[in-house]
C-alpha cells in the first residue's frame, strides 16, 4: 500500500506519460489482491475461532504467498513507474522492495508452500522427512 502511494505521489508530474499510467495501473491491482488475499486469511482466522486442521493450514500458506507474491509485483511495478528515483533511500521505495522480497521467507517460500498444499491435498501429511523444495 505504502509503494501505491509513493507512485502515486508522482502523478502531478506524469500526467501526461502512458507508461506511468499503466505502470500505476498495475501497482493499484496488486495492491488491491495482496489486500484481498490478506482480507480473506483474516477471514478464515474468525477472530482465532477456528478449528486447527491441515486444510486451513493449506488455505492460510495460499493466501501469504499470493499476499507476498502481490506485494512484490506491487513494489516492482511502484519501482518502475518511479523510475531511477526509486532506488534513493530517502525516498523510500527500495526499503519497501527490499522487505517485500523478504516475506518470501516467513513461514515458507513459495514452492515449499504449494508442495505443502498439494500433500494436504492429496491427503498426504503436510511434509516429508526429508523435504525437498
Amino acid at each position: 500500500e505504502a509503494a501505491g502511494e509513493i507512485a502515486k505521489s508522482q502523478g502531478a508530474k506524469r500526467k501526461d506519460d502512458a507508461a506511468y499510467h499503466q505502470a500505476l495501473g498495475e501497482v493499484l491491482n496488486a495492491v488491491t489482491t495482496a489486500q484481498i488475499a490478506r482480507e480473506s486469511a483474516v477471514r478464515l482466522a474468525n477472530n482465532f475461532d477456528y478449528t486447527p486442521g491441515l486444510p486451513l493450514l493449506s488455505d492460510i500458506l495460499a493466501r501469504k504467498t499470493i499476499a507476498v507474491r502481490s506485494a512484490i509485483e506491487a513494489t516492482t511495478k511502484a519501482l518502475e513507474a518511479v523510475g531511477g528515483a526509486g532506488y534513493y533511500r530517502a525516498f523510500g521505495l527500495e526499503r519497501l522492495l527490499r522487505d517485500s522480497f523478504a516475506g518470501q521467507f516467513h513461514p515458507f517460500p513459495e514452492k515449499k508452500q504449494q508442495q505443502i498444499s498439494g500433500r494436504i491435498a492429496l491427503g498426504l501429511p503436510p511434509m516429508t522427512e526429508h523435504f525437498d523444495a
